[in-house]
């Protein structure tokens, strides 16, 4: 076990990188849940969706600015795709149980990953980055992919924004009321079912961009979408459900779990994230973040 000075920096970036790659993702996902109450099993999907997306759009340009292109287009992409999912899977069932809730967005899961394989096929893709962003970056003495240092940065920078639209902004005054009372904000003459959609796609799009900036770092095929709504899954419970600082929190203890799991118990090291979750669970079981629900 080697714990010196520059192979735990080395594990620290590793980890942060690793936490934040996936971060978007489970940003989106407890956006949707804290204003709609429905737990989304597909949209580990509109991850992959976005991957594709940045894929076709960044190899169709075939230059460095492509793959911004790329990034650009998997945003609103996705974003599109969540405003239909909306209208015409989860507008109609928001009074309904939750197991219906759950065996609908379940299947929705295995239709993504049908019209994946058909369009864009079985094989394995990958995602350069932009020349820009390629090469390694010296950080405290440790040589470290200059694209996953940028990737994290970027990161922060989406939370900044995010978290200022929600708590700053008017239609962020609005996801806050809907997600509170949406009975009380109908009958105060706001349009719910708009604001439902236009939250929805906010959540869509975030977890496409987290695929599209994800693809450079990682292979793009189908199947990641289960592996990225599990680890998502993870994130916002440590992180509390609804709250955009416990994502965060939750996607840095994430991604350091995995990278000192590694060293510490390597034979375990897959487990380590649901040890983490489990004692989240049990000591704050609505997340470190979260609120009690009365």
């Amino acid at each position: 076990m080697d714990l010196s000075l520059h192979n735990c920096i080395s594990q620290v970036l590793a980890g942060l990188s690793g936490g934040m790659g996936v971060f978007l993702c489970a940003l989106g996902l407890s956006v949707a849940f804290g204003a709609l109450k429905i737990l989304n099993l597909a949209h580990g999907s509109i991850f992959m969706v976005g991957m594709y997306i940045c894929y076709s759009v960044s190899t169709f340009f075939s230059t460095s600015n492509g793959f911004f292109a790329g990034v650009l287009a998997a945003f609103i992409g996705t974003a599109l795709v969540g405003g239909i999912m909306e209208v015409l899977i989860f507008r109609p069932i928001y009074r309904r149980e939750e197991l219906d809730q759950f065996m609908i967005t379940f299947g929705a899961v295995f239709i993504f990953i049908d019209v994946v394989k058909l369009v864009w096929g079985t094989d394995y893709h990958s995602i350069p980055p932009p020349m820009i962003l390629r090469g390694p970056i010296n950080i405290f003495g440790v040589v470290f992919p200059k694209y996953n240092f940028y990737l994290m940065f970027f990161a922060l920078i989406v939370f900044v924004l995010v978290y200022f639209f929600i708590h700053k902004t008017r239609w962020g005054m609005l996801i806050r009321g809907v997600t509170v009372d949406r009975d009380m904000m109908d009958a105060l003459g706001i349009d719910v079912p708009r604001v439902f959609t236009v939250t929805f796609m906010i959540a869509c799009g975030l977890s496409g961009l987290g695929g599209a900036i994800s693809g450079a770092t990682t292979c793009v095929a189908p199947g990641i979408d289960l592996v990225v709504l599990l680890e998502s899954f993870i994130i916002v419970v440590i992180g509390g459900m609804g709250s955009v600082p416990g994502v965060l929190i939750g996607s840095l203890l994430f991604g350091l779990g995995n990278s000192f799991g590694i060293i510490f118990i390597p034979k375990m090291a897959i487990g380590f994230p649901f040890f983490l979750m489990l004692i989240v669970l049990i000591l704050r079981p609505f997340g470190l973040m979260g609120k009690e629900i009365k």
